[in-house]
C-alpha cells in the first residue's frame, strides 16, 4: 500500500533543500517537501519551509540602513578613523 501511494506522489512531490546565512555568519540548513499543483509551475508547501526568505525581505532593508548609518558616521570628519566602528 505504501508503495502504490509513493509511486503515485513521487510523480509530483519534490525535495527542498534551503541553506540561509545570518548576518552574523552563522549558517542554517533545512529540508522539506514541495507538491507541484499544475502545469504553469505552481507549487504547494509549508509556510517554514520559505519563512526564512520572507524574514530576509523584512530584514534587508534594516540591513541596508544600518550600513547607510555606518557610512554617514564614517564620513564625518571628527570620527572618520575611529575605532571601533565596523565596515559592512
Amino acid at each position: 500500500m505504501f508503495a502504490d501511494a509513493y509511486e503515485k506522489a513521487s510523480c509530483f512531490t519534490y525535495p527542498v533543500i534551503i541553506s540561509t546565512r545570518h548576518f552574523d555568519g552563522t549558517i542554517q540548513c533545512g529540508c522539506g517537501a514541495f507538491v507541484l499543483v499544475n502545469e504553469e509551475g505552481w507549487i504547494l508547501t509549508a509556510e517554514h519551509i520559505i519563512s526564512s526568505f520572507f524574514a530576509f525581505r523584512q530584514d534587508l532593508e534594516k540591513i541596508n540602513q544600518y550600513k547607510i548609518q555606518v557610512k554617514n558616521i564614517g564620513n564625518v570628519p571628527k570620527v572618520s578613523g575611529a575605532s571601533g566602528i565596523r565596515q559592512l
